[in-house]
């Protein structure tokens, strides 16, 4: 007889914030990081760093944000111990997180904050109307419920 066993999948940056919602080790906000062109990544919650031991599929992105005049641009997430960060994205209580458009292998993702899930998307500028959205029912209306 053969054992099967289940193997994690690779972390991908659609799965990001369902993988740290599932961490049942960590309560409260999480940050989860990676450095050296995100061949190691941690996670760092409740005081603690501890490194993210399952495989990885995060390589060779690049990670976008929006300003508040609705231009993109590319984050630098500076260095940790002198080591390039490549990715840090947060995940707070009430389940909103880090909001950002990733760039993978000629690949683009938006993971929004809130409630929606994050997805594959056709360009850079498809995530950023995805972004702007929201806030643009804000400015109209002033309203946010």
């Amino acid at each position: 007889m053969q054992k099967s066993t289940s193997q994690p999948k690779a972390l991908t940056p659609l799965m990001l914030k369902q993988t740290l919602l599932e961490d049942n080790n960590s309560v409260g906000q999480r940050e989860f990081f990676c450095l050296d062109k995100c061949k190691s990544c941690f996670i760092y919650a409740n005081g603690e760093t501890t490194e993210y031991t399952n495989k990885l599929a995060l390589e060779n992105l690049e990670v976008y944000k929006i300003d508040n005049d609705d231009n993109s641009y590319k984050v630098d997430f500076g260095r940790f111990e002198d080591h390039p960060v490549c990715l840090r994205f947060t995940l707070y209580p009430n389940q909103s997180s880090t909001q950002m458009i990733i760039t993978q292998n000629n690949k683009f993702y938006y993971l929004p904050s809130f409630f929606d899930k994050p997805s594959e998307i056709d360009s850079v500028e498809s995530a950023k109307a995805l972004w702007i959205a929201p806030t643009k029912i804000l400015r109209n209306t002033g309203e946010f419920y």
